[in-house]
């Protein structure tokens, strides 16, 4: 009952919160735990985590040593390399990221979940409390294989 209670007082003021837009965009419920423990990697722990909340070796989200426009553009697509880009969009990554998809396709498939937005935006890298563990699993193992394979991040 109090753990309730903090939760909603969380996501009200999660709600209302001027910063965090990135991680607002992947997750708009607060939740607790992090299921990106089930990784056995460390090293895509990490990544997963900062893709999450925009601050990754992407060229986009590396505000130090990326300080002009074209520094931050992906260099195969000559467009800013920000997550959505990285994990939706570049041409350089297709044939893993086609692959990432149908893994996580397939693993929603069998909880029944409608998947024809799946590819449309980046709600696949959030915690996701609707479906079982072993899902989620499925799920963040796919991602974390799409990182590996792209040896863009890893």
């Amino acid at each position: 009952m109090i753990l309730d209670a903090a939760i909603e007082h969380w996501q009200r003021k999660w709600n209302i919160s001027e910063t965090g837009h990135h991680l607002k965009n992947i997750q708009a419920n607060v939740s607790l735990g992090n299921s990106s423990k089930c990784l056995t990697n460390r090293k895509a722990q990490i990544i997963l985590h900062q893709i999450k909340i925009g601050r990754s070796q992407l060229y986009a989200q590396d505000p130090i040593s990326r300080t002009t426009i074209q520094d931050k553009l992906c260099t195969w697509c000559r467009v800013p390399e920000d997550t959505e880009h990285y994990m939706l969009e570049c041409a350089k990554f297709s044939k893993h990221r086609y692959d990432m998809f149908m893994n996580i396709e397939l693993a929603l498939s069998k909880q029944n979940v409608d998947v024809r937005d799946l590819r449309k935006n980046l709600t696949f890298l959030a915690e996701n409390k609707t479906l079982s563990k072993a899902t989620r699993e499925e799920i963040l193992f796919s991602i974390a294989l799409f990182l590996k394979n792209t040896k863009r991040l890893m």
